[in-house]
């Protein structure tokens, strides 16, 4: 029997967690994590899944938030009959957190990254968004509202902390991440997490990567009290700063040659190699661990 497309968990007071149990291949399967923030009339939604449902309803998105009754929130279901309006903001364009997109109406506002509004032109998503890779169609989506770095969002009520934008590029150039003052959580998508490899695409840029995780770490060592990291996949509830500060010593290694990779063989015939130590690992093209090293000033080159 198959799973069922959703899982809902509460994350705090104001905040759910949802797992996809989405299946890509026969021999692989993705398990998105999607967020979603409460506010008075209104629900930020973090990243919308891959829309590849197993269960046999295949319901979507937006009809499990309106219609799954959810232990965690007294039986009833998160946004019951739709009465909470929805933005959505995407992570990055990965197939992965843009594929839920279309089960919302044509008016919601859907929120990208400033950085990179190119990266997302309607004609290279489908190479961009990897949909060309996995073999599925690509979401048509034109994002309607563009987030400046270090911008606050939403609009809310005076009572209400709305969410602080960070540009965090480096898994792609349009990768942000999203922390909740008010409840000390860090939403950082793919970014980074823990438990399965950290995947990079030939878009990846180390050099990026390194900058965004210096970013994340002065963000999170202002909080006195400490803040939870909320990832992508694999983790939802680490404290924000031992796992970015670990994760960033680990790329540090790997590009200064202390770390040692394992080949992986070739992908549409591009090399690819992984670097594993404990729960962190990464995996990317060989070119993209080349590129860091010469742009960052490392002369180490890895040979698995």
């Amino acid at each position: 029997m198959a799973s069922p497309a959703f899982s809902a968990y509460r994350l705090n007071h104001s905040t759910f967690r949802i797992t996809e149990n989405s299946l890509l291949t026969k021999s692989s399967a993705e398990n998105p994590q999607i967020y979603l923030k409460f506010y008075d009339a209104l629900i930020v939604v973090i990243d919308t899944g891959s829309a590849r449902k197993p269960d046999d309803k295949n319901i979507t998105l937006r009809q499990f938030i309106e219609t799954v009754p959810v232990a965690a929130n007294d039986g009833k279901p998160l946004n019951e009959g739709g009465r909470r309006e929805y933005t959505l903001v995407m992570t990055h364009c990965h197939f992965d957190r843009i594929g839920g997109i279309s089960d919302f109406p044509a008016s919601t506002v859907v929120c990208a990254s400033s950085a990179a509004r190119s990266f997302l032109a309607p004609a290279t998503l489908p190479a961009h968004s990897l949909c060309e890779l996995v073999a599925i169609p690509t979401p048509t989506y034109t994002p309607t509202l563009f987030l400046e770095d270090g911008e606050t969002f939403p609009h809310v009520a005076d009572h209400e902390t709305p969410l602080l934008v960070v540009h965090t590029p480096g898994h792609t150039p349009d990768s942000l991440s999203l922390y909740d003052p008010g409840e000390r959580n860090l939403f950082v998508g793919d970014t980074l997490y823990e438990n399965t490899a950290m995947t990079f695409p030939m878009q990846g840029n180390l050099q990026a990567y390194m900058s965004s995780l210096d970013k994340l770490l002065a963000l999170v060592h202002k909080e006195r009290d400490g803040a939870t990291l909320a990832g992508g996949r694999g983790v939802w509830d680490v404290d924000a700063g031992s796992l970015v500060g670990y994760v960033r010593g680990f790329m540090e290694r790997v590009l200064n040659g202390s770390a040692v990779g394992v080949g992986k063989g070739e992908s549409r015939g591009i090399k690819v190699i992984e670097y594993g130590e404990g729960k962190v690992s990464f995996f990317a093209p060989e070119r993209v661990f080349e590129d860091g090293r010469k742009a960052l000033g490392f002369a180490y080159t890895s040979k698995p």
